[in-house]
């Protein structure tokens, strides 16, 4: 995620004298007595902030002043210089004596209410200063970049929804085939901005704002992003192939207990995990899914991290509906039949425009030897109940981190509007017969604690979420994480 949207960014043409206030829990030995904007209000530019003091300990060479620009606890920018080379400051500066600092910073949007935290620190490390410097919002309509999340405060006015759909369509190149499609998709954007206005009111953190989905209705997006559709129930008698929950527990844990294993894990690190991808407008995230996962499989059994064929499984997989939808399961049935997988180069994606297609029998044949599926297990004990509030997401995270990435099936019908932060389990639905979209679980981070998260990859492209990530709340099965997460072990 890019977060050249917000920034100091944010700022509003409302300001007058900036007021400040010192950090909770900090000091000021900088000694400021004022700070002041130029231009005062701000308005969209370049931001000269000037900070005037006298310190009551002494700032040293090499000391910094780094500005974090917070929405409410969350950091979405950092900016640092050094105190005496870059802010017009003779160092050292001695206790008691006067001095002006003065830091200029880009601003290319609005629309929320940010926080510039200063922090000043000597050159030997130790602290002088921490102040909060608050910016309040201008009008909307000044916006040159849509901003990263869309506060319920702001009025929705025509004049609004306009601006926005026109910086909509420039940031994710829309052009309509006629004006009454415009006119069509200017309707769904303004639904999604009141859905999103209303989903982050509820929230501490937001974490919903305008995405490439945003000129989507809520039931074309469904329709054609949403597509997971289990054959059968994975608990049914006939689903032999799946090594039971406890002895694939045993095999893969082999006796580790979940208190050794790291608190912050990502399978990128380890180069077990291909480039994200887009399945574009066909319903073929299971496809997606599956093959990730038997990508990742591949790496860890010691052959290099290769990118194999999505379109082979959409094609040739004729127990599921390539566009229209599958399951990771049943593809890897198919793959047990057709004995592996070609690799994207020689069996290429081209369904993203919504057709399936037809099998190519002569691209099938050229399967990398390696890539059978021998069997498939769950990660941790499946649910395929209503309603999945007892999911074991420690033995899931103990199996992601000793075998290898693992595929999962979620309730993503809120991911239309995700852009930042980490997704609340209150946002979701965590019951099975709400999972409609299959991605891959690649990793965690600060689960140890109490604001731990899952790294997820997702296949809509790196222009969605995090780089093409989506980071779900730990601990409490946030959108079915771990209702049906499976490994393979290839021959």
């Amino acid at each position: 995620m890019k977060f050249t949207g917000l920034a100091l960014a944010a700022i509003a043409s409302t300001a007058s004298a900036a007021s400040f206030s010192v950090c909770s829990g900090k000091t000021d030995g900088l000694g400021v007595s004022s700070v002041t904007f130029s231009p005062d209000p701000p308005t969209v530019g370049t931001l000269s902030i000037k900070v005037a003091a006298t310190p009551t300990v002494e700032v040293t060479d090499g000391a910094t002043m780094s500005f974090a620009i917070k929405y409410g606890a969350l950091t979405i920018k950092t900016v640092e210089k050094d105190f005496c080379n870059d802010l017009g400051v003779s160092c050292p500066v001695a206790a008691g004596s006067s001095v002006t600092a003065e830091v200029e910073i880009d601003v290319s949007t609005g629309g929320v209410t940010v926080t510039a935290e200063g922090t000043t620190t000597n050159g030997d490390g130790s602290f002088v200063s921490c102040l909060d410097i608050p910016i309040s919002v201008s009008s909307a309509l000044s916006l040159t970049e849509l901003p990263l999340t869309i506060s319920h405060e702001i009025e929705l006015t025509t004049e609004v929804v306009d601006h926005f759909f026109g910086l909509f369509k420039t940031q994710f190149n829309r052009v309509y085939e006629h004006a009454e499609e415009e006119e069509a998709r200017k309707t769904s954007f303004h639904a999604s901005l009141k859905r999103v206005q209303a989903k982050n009111k509820e929230l501490e953190l937001p974490n919903f704002g305008v995405t490439k989905f945003s000129d989507m209705s809520e039931d074309e997006f469904r329709r054609k992003m949403l597509t997971y559709r289990p054959d059968v129930p994975h608990n049914d008698s006939t689903r032999l192939n799946a090594v039971s929950h406890q002895a694939a527990l045993k095999k893969l844990r082999g006796g580790k207990k979940f208190s050794e294993t790291a608190t912050d894990f990502d399978w990128r690190d380890e180069g077990a995990v291909t480039d994200v991808k887009d399945q574009g407008q066909c319903g073929s995230c299971w496809a997606f899914s599956t093959t990730e996962t038997i990508e990742s499989a591949y790496m860890r059994a010691g052959n290099d991290l290769t990118e194999l064929s999505i379109e082979q499984i959409v094609q040739c997989d004729t127990k599921d509906a390539g566009c229209n939808g599958g399951d990771t399961i049943t593809a890897y049935d198919y793959i047990q039949t057709s004995k592996g997988l070609a690799t994207e180069t020689d069996y290429p994606y081209t369904s993203g425009r919504g057709v399936t297609g037809s099998c190519d029998s002569s691209k099938e044949g050229k399967v990398v030897d390696g890539t059978n599926v021998d069997s498939w297990k769950y990660a941790t004990p499946a649910c395929t109940s209503v309603k999945c509030n007892s999911q074991d997401e420690d033995t899931l995270a103990s199996s992601l981190n000793s075998v290898a990435p693992v595929s999962i099936c979620v309730d993503a019908e809120p991911w239309q509007d995700y852009t930042t932060g980490v997704l609340k389990a209150s946002s979701c639905k965590s019951g099975y017969y709400a999972l409609d979209h299959c991605v891959q679980l690649i990793g965690y981070n600060g689960i140890g604690g109490s604001d731990g998260y899952w790294i997820v990859r997702n296949s809509w492209a790196s222009d969605w979420g995090y780089d093409g990530m989506i980071h779900l709340e730990y601990g409490e099965n946030t959108c079915g994480v771990a209702d049906e997460a499976t490994l393979v072990t290839l021959k």
